[in-house]
């Protein structure tokens, strides 16, 4: 690139940052040509370092009165179900109760496990108060427990059956994995059990 080139880039490029003259220009790429070195950045009016040409301008921000008319914004939830876990098993920790944390309409507000060790270690990763847990053989006090709406039952097939229906007689929702039940009489005694409270047992 020869010296006259290389000038007007340099000329228009100071008249587009406002900085600099066509004399300080040239004497600049003189030194350059020369062999005087790089040019060296070209002061600002106010003493800072110029602004990149290609420094893009502020975004202006969308007055109050003109937000798109389909933006959805957040809504407080009024109340979220509280659910009793029961059986801190793999399913429960690996899967149900992670699964928690993205939800918004439903929180774990209590434990039942035969294992209180256990037990009191998840109930400090999700927040859980100590009075919250429960072991099998204090189950029935779930009945007096106005923070649980639902128990999910996640114990073994054999156990379905006797605390789904002691769920059910506390008061509560159940939702019980499957399968429901071991037999077919189990199964109509924990819709019989169901119909009896007036709740509602999902499997």
């Amino acid at each position: 690139m020869n010296l006259a080139t290389n000038r007007r880039d340099v000329t228009k490029s100071a008249a587009l940052l406002g900085v600099g003259t066509l004399a300080g220009a040239t004497s600049t790429i003189k030194a350059q040509a020369s062999g005087g070195g790089s040019i060296p950045p070209a002061p600002s009016s106010a003493g800072d370092p110029a602004p990149a040409a290609n420094a893009s301008p502020p975004v202006p921000l969308a007055p109050p009165d003109a937000q798109p008319p389909d933006l959805k914004l957040p809504e407080a939830v009024a109340r979220q179900a509280g659910w009793a876990i029961v059986g801190l098993g793999q399913l429960a920790l690996e899967e149900v109760m992670p699964a928690f944390r993205e939800c918004q309409l439903s929180r774990p507000v209590a434990l039942v496990s035969g294992h209180p060790e256990k037990a009191r270690k998840v109930a400090d990763a999700y927040g859980l108060e100590p009075q919250n847990i429960y072991g099998y053989d204090n189950f029935d006090r779930l009945a007096d427990n106005p923070a649980v709406d639902v128990v999910y039952i996640i114990l073994p097939n054999s156990l379905h059956a006797a605390f789904t229906i002691r769920a059910l007689q506390a008061g509560k929702h159940v939702l019980c994995e499957k399968p429901m039940a071991v037999s077919v009489v189990e199964c109509e005694q924990m819709i019989a059990a169901a119909q009896q409270a007036n709740t509602t047992v999902v499997f």
